[in-house]
């Protein structure tokens, strides 16, 4: 369920990403088209629409940030165990243990 929301959570990031990219400074979408993106997007142009969708994945983004923050921290997410650790004591000492060593291996020379 949770690679689920994250791939939603992904394809909501594209969008934005997309859309934002999508507007310039200058004149935006409709300098691009012109009478094209004026006439088929409304009285208003691209810049509008694409302003209201920057607006709308930004709402989903976040609250998708906000969702998947409080799935992971809660106990229903199988990938986020509680965490049993102590972090203010020390690591205890690891035993050392030599490898055995093997014996070498004679190859015969080569002949000629």
């Amino acid at each position: 369920m949770l690679y689920f929301f994250f791939a939603i959570h992904v394809l909501i990031a594209l969008a934005l990403v997309l859309v934002i990219l999508s507007q310039t400074s200058k004149g935006g979408l409709d300098a691009n088209f012109g009478s094209v993106a004026g006439g088929a997007l409304g009285g208003s142009g691209a810049s509008a629409f694409l302003n209201k969708w920057t607006k709308i994945l930004g709402g989903m983004f976040l609250i998708s940030c906000i969702w998947m923050a409080i799935y992971i921290k809660s106990d229903r997410s199988p990938k986020a165990p509680k965490s049993k650790i102590d972090w203010t004591q020390e690591a205890p000492a690891e035993a050392t243990t030599e490898m055995p060593v093997a014996a070498p291996v004679e190859t015969p020379a080569p002949t000629e």
